[in-house]
């Protein structure tokens, strides 16, 4: 079975669950949200842990450069085994979503 942490906020939360049998932890990105973590927030929280989970990070309406920065900036900081998923909501069209030229849910 597989567990995903989503809505962290600080390192502290990645470190109480780094024994754990986590096989994902997630970040919100969206401004409105009450669990909003800036980009280079998650960078930072992510190399002050030794974590080996895939990373997921949720967008809502972002354009598609700002999604593009955040998401190869935060690829760029992860292990070789690691891989990253972009999630969305809001009504971004499947047409802008096809542009990012990744795999999205």
């Amino acid at each position: 079975m597989k567990f995903i942490l989503k809505g962290i906020c600080n390192s502290s939360t990645i470190l109480q669950t780094q024994n754990s049998q986590l096989s994902q932890l997630g970040f919100d990105l969206r401004p409105r949200s009450f669990n909003f973590t800036q980009g280079e927030n998650i960078k930072v929280m992510l190399g002050q842990t030794s974590i080996d989970q895939d990373i997921s990070l949720l967008f809502e309406d972002e354009k598609d450069f700002v999604v593009r920065e955040v998401s190869e900036n935060i690829r760029n900081s992860l292990k070789e085994n690691q891989k990253l998923f972009l999630e969305f909501t809001g009504k971004t069209s499947l047409g802008d979503l096809e542009k990012l030229e990744t795999d999205y849910i």
